[in-house]
């Protein structure tokens, strides 16, 4: 998949959250935690959604990981070795059209695996080993750093050459928001960027929790946006190949009709 093709599902212009309104943490969320209810599905009953955190180090992946798990972010900076992940089980609500043109709305049994990658250099070949079934990637850009920034590109293109060639999402996150007077990247550039490469972003603070479940919701939406699409075609392709026996099968039916 070529850096061109990747895009928003329904939209070709990059989507940002206004964090002024959805900063509202009792807000109702699209999400039920299911995680602890005794509900009598079984673990494979739940889709599992691998999405990777990626992103030079010191950009908050860490931080992101745990304000979303644990709703805080942890009280101490200790840099990730090699790669971490946590699970979450969720019902996510999810409209869409039907073949009737009205919407609809489904209740997806979701498990949300969100992987914690190492941004240092010397970790990167471990890094991307972990690249190849990703259904998505939140690439973290420190809003502080223009370092951070500079390097994106080069994240993209570890996307392009060890992601899934099934097809995968990507979303530019700009994180270290409420540090406004430390703000180096600008939103237009950020915007500009997201721009370029037809992709959605959005800007959050691991901090204080800013947008944090947003994020997640904008990358589940796509991801089973993907899915279903993936699934439509296969069954398109599947009705317009009429099935073939083969020599050995149509042998065994006529046997046994002796």
């Amino acid at each position: 998949m070529s850096l061109d093709s990747m895009k928003c599902a329904h939209t070709s212009h990059p989507r940002k959250i206004d964090y002024s309104i959805n900063s509202d943490r009792n807000r109702k969320s699209v999400y039920k935690d299911v995680c602890n209810k005794r509900e009598g599905g079984s673990e494979s009953d739940y889709q599992i959604y691998k999405f990777l955190l990626v992103g030079d180090a010191s950009v908050g992946k860490s931080s992101f990981l745990n304000q979303y798990i644990e709703g805080k972010a942890p009280s101490t900076f200790i840099p990730t070795i090699g790669i971490d992940f946590r699970n979450k089980k969720l019902s996510y609500k999810y409209s869409y059209s039907n073949a009737q043109g009205s919407v609809a709305v489904a209740y997806h049994k979701v498990c949300v695996q969100l992987w914690d990658t190492a941004g240092m250099e010397r970790f990167h070949s471990l890094t991307t080993s972990y690249f190849r079934d990703a259904k998505g990637f939140f690439l973290m850009i420190d809003l502080t750093n223009e370092n951070t920034f500079v390097n994106a590109f080069a994240w993209l293109q570890k996307m392009e050459e060890y992601g899934p060639r099934s097809g995968y999402d990507v979303i530019i996150v700009g994180n270290k928001i409420d540090l406004v007077d430390r703000r180096k990247i600008s939103a237009e550039t950020l915007h500009k960027f997201a721009e370029n490469h037809r992709l959605p972003y959005v800007e959050t603070s691991a901090k204080t929790g800013i947008n944090i479940e947003e994020s997640i919701d904008m990358m589940l939406h796509l991801a089973i946006f993907r899915h279903r699409l993936s699934f439509q075609k296969k069954l398109i392709h599947e009705e317009a190949v009429p099935a073939k026996l083969s020599h050995s099968t149509t042998r065994r039916i006529k046997c046994s009709c002796i």
